[in-house]
C-alpha cells in the first residue's frame, strides 16, 4: 500500500506544482493515468 493510501483517512497531504491540471499528463506521460492520479488525489478535497 502507498503511503497517500495509508495516509488518506488519517491526516492531511499537501502537494504543489507550477503545472495546472492540464499540464500534468506532461510529467505522467499518459492522459488516462493523469486522469486517475489527480482523481486520487482531490478526492474529498477541499479548496
Amino acid at each position: 500500500m502507498s503511503l497517500l493510501s495509508l495516509r488518506a483517512s488519517q491526516k492531511s497531504t499537501i502537494i504543489t506544482s507550477n503545472l495546472t491540471f492540464e499540464r500534468l499528463d506532461e510529467i505522467f506521460g499518459d492522459a488516462a493515468i493523469t486522469s486517475a492520479i489527480v482523481d486520487r488525489l482531490t478526492y474529498k478535497s477541499y479548496g
